[in-house]
């Protein structure tokens, strides 16, 4: 199980515009201080997202629907960022709410999706960054396409140094060195050894508390 419980979220005031909802739905509030009309499944409560990740397929794919337009408005209207979830996965932030949501049932949708994007705040991208794709086979035969910002290849590269994983220059290319000292992350933090930065590494790597969790785990003999 992806331990998306490490994520602290926070509370976010955010004056974004929402985009990219997929149904229309009358106004949840609109008066003279300035509140705002809240589209679609935003306006659903957690329980319901809960609820439909189990029973309703269609509707979680609308949640997924709404989760990208939300973030596309953080990075049209937020200054100084280009991308605010630069190597999360719709998929890893929904399975993240999810696990928020079964915890604060009565919490509007949308409230839980800000305080995940003030939680994203500090791993944001903040300019463009050349998209560069990871093409891996795997020991069983398994073929990986890994898109992933170069920015990010580079800030792989910076922690696995600071903790101590990786002995070599920064290259921000995905080399030798840094396949082995993903491969020696993963053994520690018990993930499998590929060597890859995928969503669950990335997360240890770069989450503080994950980082917490694993520098609790005894190093390898």
């Amino acid at each position: 199980m992806f331990p998306f419980n490490v994520f602290p979220f926070k509370h976010f005031a955010l004056t974004a515009v929402i985009i990219g909802c997929t149904w229309a739905m009358p106004a949840a509030a609109v008066d003279i201080t300035g509140a705002h009309r809240t589209r679609g499944v935003g306006q659903f409560s957690c329980a319901q997202f809960v609820t439909a990740k189990s029973e309703d397929e269609a509707l979680y794919r609308s949640f997924g629907g709404w989760i990208d337009g939300f973030l596309s408005a953080v990075n049209f209207y937020e200054e100084t960022t280009f991308d605010i979830a630069p190597w999360q996965s719709t998929d890893v932030l929904a399975e993240g709410l999810s696990a928020y949501c079964s915890k604060n049932p009565a919490l509007p949708f949308e409230e839980a999706l800000k305080r995940l994007v003030e939680d994203l705040g500090e791993q944001r991208l903040y300019g463009a960054s050349k998209l560069v794709l990871l093409e891996e086979r795997l020991e069983d035969g398994t073929d990986v396409r890994l898109p992933i910002y170069e920015v990010i290849l580079e800030r792989t590269q910076q922690t696995l140094k600071r903790l101590g994983y990786l002995d070599a220059p920064i290259t921000k290319a995905f080399d030798a060195p840094t396949r082995d000292a993903l491969r020696a992350f993963q053994e520690r933090i018990g993930r499998p050894e590929t060597g890859l930065p995928d969503q669950v590494t990335l997360l240890f790597l770069f989450d503080k508390g994950a980082i917490a969790y694993q520098r609790d785990i005894p190093p390898p003999e």
